[in-house]
């Protein structure tokens, strides 16, 4: 019997397959039963089906956790990317929290999910823009009303 997380899975995969290729809805149905066969079935690998394949236990980050922090971008542990904005790959490509990778991997709170240079270019426009100045013209107009008010 098909698990419903494989029938999700394979709606998705079919879906976007079809997207950007134009095919009969003959050729939907075809492709949906064989993506869901495919899923189900024992994989070439480890003859196990896909999701207990997908449950990873106790393998090797894709570079050393030294090496995953460099100044232009994050190297990711699972798959070797390397990526400017972490948390979002990591949400979007492995279906991870920033909370669950820093678990799986050993990783520190303190692990960034930024890259370093992102982060100073953000930081270095946020300063330019005003942004946390309290003299900014709101702030001090909020100040004298609030301290006309007092």
């Amino acid at each position: 019997m098909i698990s419903e997380d494989s029938s999700s899975l394979a709606a998705d995969i079919v879906a976007a397959y079809v997207s950007y290729n134009k095919i009969t809805p003959e050729q939907v149905v075809d492709l949906l039963r064989a993506v869901r066969a495919e899923l189900d079935s024992p994989s070439a690998a480890g003859g196990a089906p896909m999701a207990a394949a997908r449950a990873d236990t106790g393998s090797q980050p894709a570079v050393p956790v030294e090496q995953s922090i460099q100044p232009h971008a994050l190297v990711c542990l699972e798959c070797g990317t390397a990526v400017k904005l972490l948390r979002s790959h990591l949400r979007h490509r492995h279906n991870l929290w920033p909370h669950e990778y820093c678990e799986r991997w050993g990783l520190g709170e303190d692990y960034p999910f930024v890259a370093h240079d992102l982060s100073s270019r953000r930081r270095s426009v946020a300063l330019d823009t005003g942004l946390g100045k309290s003299d900014h013209p709101r702030h001090t107009e909020r100040r004298a009303r609030a301290d006309g008010a007092a």
